[in-house]
């Protein structure tokens, strides 16, 4: 078959969580991320401030643009959360990612 091949994906969603040792005592901090085909987006929580990064540009991630595309941000981090609800979640760990910076 030819012709264009269409993506069926919005945005890749990935994870990775960093055990502080007393898990009750401190939450451990987690790493989400949320890929686009333009955006690489590590989504602010409460521990650790969002970083974006404009693949288009800069496809090694080196430079947070974060502060210079807040709407890509704001969207990005509503993604992650509805993202987190839909794969069922428990509230308590959303709220990690809803709670103002």
């Amino acid at each position: 078959m030819r012709g264009d091949r269409k993506r069926n994906w919005d945005a890749v969603y990935t994870s990775r969580h960093c055990p502080t040792g007393d898990a009750e005592a401190t939450p451990s901090p987690s790493y989400l991320t949320a890929t686009t085909e333009r955006w690489a987006y590590l989504a602010r929580e409460e521990v650790h401030s969002p970083e974006l990064y404009d693949l288009r540009r800069d496809p090694g991630q080196q430079q947070n643009v974060a502060s210079d595309h807040p709407l890509v941000v704001n969207r990005l981090q509503r993604s992650t959360v509805t993202f987190l609800r839909n794969q069922g979640a428990a509230e308590t760990y959303i709220d990690r990612y809803t709670e103002n910076p």
